[in-house]
């Protein structure tokens, strides 16, 4: 990891790194763990029978709209039409996504992928702490991305 280059914000003090996502294996196995409850349209990630690590990188699914917090329903999800879509190969999405404080910031269009295409891509802590980089901050806080009805841009 690299603390030198970690930059924090002059006001409060907190991180100023973007941090590079992936769509990967563990969140496609995850997505389709949720997608088999049939009949269930609202759930509890604790339900879904998932490892440790997939029920923490849940909530990674909605960078790419896939999943996200049904409202007025603390702890519950539920999967996007653009995540069911996904699921049968009718919609590719970035790869990569950067995000800041939770937020999308960026995509990188340039390899679009669909589930089958995800089950090679697990990376350990150390190699996607390297992608990290810095965030300008004199960057406008714009959150390109995924229209809000579930169709990618």
């Amino acid at each position: 990891m690299s603390t030198q280059r970690k930059q924090v914000c002059a006001c409060c003090k907190q991180s100023m790194i973007e941090h590079k996502q992936m769509l990967c294996r563990g969140l496609v196995k995850s997505l389709v763990a949720a997608y088999s409850m049939r009949g269930q349209n609202v759930f509890r990630v604790s339900e879904l029978g998932l490892t440790h690590s997939e029920q923490a990188n849940w909530q990674k699914l909605r960078y790419w709209n896939l999943a996200e917090k049904v409202p007025g329903c603390p702890g519950k999800w539920s999967i996007t039409e653009t995540g069911i879509f996904f699921l049968f190969s009718e919609y590719r999405l970035p790869h990569v996504v950067w995000t800041y404080r939770g937020e999308v910031v960026d995509t990188d269009r340039s390899k679009l992928v669909g589930p089958q295409d995800c089950w090679d891509g697990y990376r350990q802590r150390g190699l996607w702490m390297q992608d990290a980089r810095d965030r300008d901050p004199d960057q406008q806080p714009e959150i390109p991305g995924l229209t809000t009805t579930g169709k990618p841009v």
